[in-house]
């Protein structure tokens, strides 16, 4: 329907004298729209200013016309339905924008599980592991550097790509494999491929995230969601027994997590994925191996990736690295 003239007219009632603190003042005001000639509506709106209490009924009365009025609060043409804002996206987008920039990383794990070796002080896979920190360039080679107590090992990743240091050279995740054929020669590095292989720089690791949770909203200044089972059991197979399909193994005979939770809370600022964390509580029972009795683990691990230097980091990606990824 086209509008063809808006028409103001004062209220019918003289609006109530000014008290202290400028209650009880109300304004009305009609603006009835008329549609052109041989159309059959007529609109007519009430604004007010003030409080919605002060309205009289009277001026919701529909005017006395031969052809329909439809009367409601100007309010509703103007505050048009705003759509909620889909979480998951918020924090892709924020996650993508980092990927954009350089930016540094490190991770902190905690740990209050029992009933054996909890991991907390070891990377061994999972979301996030503990003993990890890196760099990323401005075109998304990552420098990454894993903690085993006192020791440490450097691996250089670009996409699904790596290298990792091995002695005084960079080998491929292919030379690596071909290496393990010479026993214990090559075991130690061939361990250290399939953990590169695993790990993902924050920016590409928390869009991963994103699509293994449910129930996923905004809570306060964090996003948060729940892991569903698939993903909970993926992230802890390799940790407490049993290898990840894709490293030969069968994800099916890792440890059971029916009893076992996962969360995942995201923080952006600036538009930016600034920090995540991840949470696994609850109960699980590893797989006994060679005849051994399966044992029940409770649970409680926290990791948490701080995102620092963003557009600042500073990053020297070894020169032999960085072209065998590009060969």
């Amino acid at each position: 329907m086209k509008l063809a003239a808006v028409k103001s007219a004062p209220s019918p009632r003289p609006s109530p004298p000014l008290r202290a603190g400028g209650e009880g003042v109300t304004h009305h005001s009609s603006v009835e729209m008329r549609p052109r000639e041989g159309e059959k509506s007529v609109l007519t709106a009430v604004v007010t200013a003030g409080s919605p209490q002060s309205l009289k009924p009277e001026i919701y009365q529909t005017i006395a016309m031969k052809k329909p009025t439809i009367l409601f609060p100007l309010a509703a043409l103007v505050a048009l339905p705003v759509l909620a804002a889909d979480p998951a996206e918020d924090v892709k987008s924020a996650a993508k924008k980092l990927s954009e920039k350089s930016y540094s990383w490190s991770t902190k794990t905690e740990s209050a599980q029992t009933g054996g070796d909890s991991g907390g002080g070891r990377n061994r896979g999972g979301f996030g592991g503990g003993g990890v920190s890196g760099k990323v360039d401005k075109d998304g080679f990552a420098l990454v550097t894993f903690t085993f107590g006192e020791n440490t090992s450097e691996a250089v990743i670009k996409g699904d790509k790596y290298a990792v240091k091995s002695g005084d050279e960079w080998k491929t995740g292919e030379e690596l494999e071909a290496d393990a054929g010479d026993g214990n020669q090559g075991g130690r590095g061939r361990g250290m491929g399939r953990l590169a292989r695993r790990t993902k720089p924050p920016a590409a690791q928390a869009q991963e995230l994103v699509g293994t949770l449910k129930d996923f909203k905004k809570d306060g200044d964090a996003y948060t969601g729940q892991m569903t089972a698939e993903a909970v059991k993926e992230a802890n197979t390799f940790r407490f027994g049993g290898r990840r399909g894709g490293d030969g193994g069968n994800a099916a005979a890792g440890p059971d997590t029916a009893n076992l939770k996962g969360t995942v809370k995201f923080w952006v600022k600036d538009g930016v994925l600034s920090k995540y964390e991840t949470r696994f509580h609850g109960k699980m029972t590893t797989r006994g191996r060679d005849g051994s009795e399966p044992r029940e683990r409770d649970i409680d691990r926290t990791t948490t990736i701080e995102i620092k230097d963003i557009g600042t980091a500073k990053v020297e990606i070894p020169a032999e690295a960085k072209k065998k990824l590009k060969s």
